[in-house]
């Protein structure tokens, strides 16, 4: 198991929120995305990082894949 990182940014880009969670590989992370950036009300731009590595980007202005 790996920890990552979701980050959730506001209009000017900047961490106003980050939520932790184990996953066995990075589609497993990949794979709960929606949900998380659902529950932070869909609005922001999310980004998912695993230690040093940028996973996932997301910009406000991205559709949001479905699972």
């Amino acid at each position: 198991m790996a920890t990552y990182r979701f980050y959730f940014l506001d209009r000017a880009n900047h961490i106003y929120e980050a939520e932790e969670r184990d996953f066995a590989h990075d589609n497993e992370a990949l794979d709960n995305g929606p949900d998380m950036h659902a529950n932070h009300g869909g609005e922001c731009a999310m980004e998912i990082w695993q230690a040093n590595r940028l996973i996932f980007r997301q910009k406000r202005t991205d559709e949001i894949p479905s699972p």
